[in-house]
């Protein structure tokens, strides 16, 4: 999912500076699949054997520390824990960003790693709203994992991902990717 994710967002890359491009995440069972491969392997073979590889992967700040430093995205790296009011949290910080001019764009990510899907939304101040899907297949064969839309300050958008249904953003009841 990690390298899908970087490979899709690659054309934003030189939108803003690194400096300028914050990445939000919010994610409720990241990692959880690495750290239970990881401590599978060290309950087998021993903690010194577990496979070194799987610990970044076990935490959930690893896939927005991979994708800024793929990307060269050098602005605020925040990793958010829980269900819809971490997507809320993240979108009203990435916000607060904006308004206050710590970046100029937002790359916010709501992961749903054990149904293997990811949405995305990049924010930037003062642009008009367009809506595209990124084709990025999910793995198994199925419907692409990513939507995106790029909308400019706070207001209503609704953002179609099919088959996961229509999803409201808006600066009071964000929830994107539930």
């Amino acid at each position: 999912m990690a390298e899908a994710l970087a490979t899709s967002l690659a054309p934003h890359r030189g939108e803003a500076p690194g400096h300028a491009f914050g990445v939000w995440l919010a994610a409720e069972d990241l990692g959880a699949d690495a750290a239970m491969g990881l401590w599978a392997e060290a309950a087998t073979h021993g903690p010194a054997f577990a496979n070194p590889l799987l610990f970044p992967w076990a935490l959930t700040s690893a896939l927005a520390a991979h994708l800024a430093r793929r990307l060269d995205l050098r602005g605020p790296n925040v990793s958010l824990v829980g269900g819809p009011e971490a997507s809320v949290a993240a979108f009203g910080f990435a916000l607060d960003a904006l308004d206050e001019g710590e970046v100029e764009r937002a790359l916010l990510l709501r992961v749903e790693a054990r149904l293997g899907r990811a949405f995305v939304l990049v924010l930037g101040a003062g642009e008009g709203p367009t809506l595209q899907r990124l084709n990025v297949p999910d793995g198994r064969g199925g419907d692409p994992l990513l939507g995106l839309a790029t909308c400019p300050e706070p207001f209503g958008v609704i953002w179609s991902l099919p088959p996961w249904g229509s999803v409201r953003l808006a600066a009071t009841s964000a929830a994107f990717g539930v």
